[in-house]
């Protein structure tokens, strides 16, 4: 408003915001602004409007219930509605076109005799059928302490030959027969043991033998090892002379 007549309005027929160009002064400037150019525009807002009218109208009202067209029997019984060449056809399109596998049978196979069940038979042995008899001495029957190591040793030692497994603190066995013999290696039979005499005896340095030490390992010793429990060396009277005072 306040730069009119200053500028050239290149767009003219285009209204601004609320005012119109062409009548500034006049009352239908608004309208001008507002009005709906559109068609479809102006279709869409008086359908929503007319719907909006329905709506509240409809509101109003509860709405009412709806009848179902087919009752539960009907729908329960809708085979029983077909006729015999209608359920004839959907067999027969059922059969060819979803074909399912046949259930399975058990096979005879005669491997035990008939009078061998699960009540007659007991872990492979016969059961009794006296009511005395427990569960508990079925499956864990009462053995001496004599029986039971026995039938272990017999157990473990064919353990050992299947799994080839040893205990951690168990000795290996390698059953060695004749003319082998465990306590004797490199064919001495030893009664009591060494204590490592051999090997001391073969460690000492005989009468022969020459000790080689050069003086940079000498010097290198005194160097590196403490001077304790080492006798003082005696210093002699030419060394003492030669020594600065």
């Amino acid at each position: 408003m306040a730069n009119k007549g200053h500028f050239i309005d290149r767009n003219a027929n285009i209204p601004t915001a609320g005012l119109s160009t062409s009548g500034l002064d006049g009352a239908e400037g608004v309208k001008v602004c507002l009005s709906i150019s559109n068609p479809e525009e102006l279709a869409e807002s008086l359908v929503r409007r007319n719907y909006g009218q329905i709506n509240k109208k409809s509101q109003k009202f509860p709405a009412g219930s709806v009848q179902p067209s087919s009752s539960i029997r009907d729908l329960l019984t809708s085979e029983l509605q077909k006729s015999r060449f209608m359920s004839f056809k959907e067999k027969f399109y059922e059969e060819m076109y979803f074909k399912k596998t046949t259930l399975g049978g058990v096979k005879k196979t005669y491997s035990k005799p008939e009078d061998v069940t699960n009540i007659s038979q007991t872990f492979g042995s016969p059961s009794s059928q006296s009511q005395n008899e427990c569960l508990y001495d079925v499956i864990l029957p009462a053995k001496s302490a004599e029986q039971v190591n026995k039938e272990y040793e017999a157990f473990h030692d064919k353990y050992i030959i299947s799994h080839n497994h040893y205990f951690p603190s168990e000795q290996v066995n390698r059953r060695y027969a004749q003319p082998f013999d465990r306590k004797s290696p490199c064919g001495d039979i030893h009664t009591h043991g060494d204590f490592g005499l051999k090997v001391k005896r073969c460690l000492e340095e005989g009468e022969n033998h020459l000790k080689v030490i050069g003086k940079a390992q000498v010097d290198f010793m005194d160097r590196n090892e403490a001077p304790l429990g080492m006798r003082n060396k005696k210093l002699s009277v030419g060394t003492l002379l030669r020594c600065p005072t």
